[in-house]
């Protein structure tokens, strides 16, 4: 995927991977022009089937802030217990 794949088929490849996943960490960093159109709609998707997901929107070469790393913990804690829920 690049950054001129048509929307629909970045919407289909990652709606495809959802299926095997327990949570989801996007990374969104200030320079991004491409992606960050796109994420209200991936939100959408992931709220829509109760997958939990954080948005990192620092750096992505510097260490997660406080902040970062209280979202990062509030959705492995949520991840936690929805998986025992569907696989348990």
């Amino acid at each position: 995927m690049g950054t001129r794949t048509p929307v629909a088929a970045v919407r289909r490849w990652i709606d495809g991977m959802l299926d095997e996943v327990d949570a989801v960490v996007v990374s969104l960093p200030p320079d991004d022009a491409v992606f960050g159109w796109d994420y209200p709609a991936l939100r959408d998707v992931l709220d829509a089937r109760r997958i939990p997901h954080v948005c990192l929107r620092g750096d992505q070469y510097q260490p997660p802030n406080a902040a970062e790393h209280a979202q990062l913990n509030a959705m492995l804690s949520s991840a936690s217990s929805l998986h025992e829920a569907r696989h348990g």
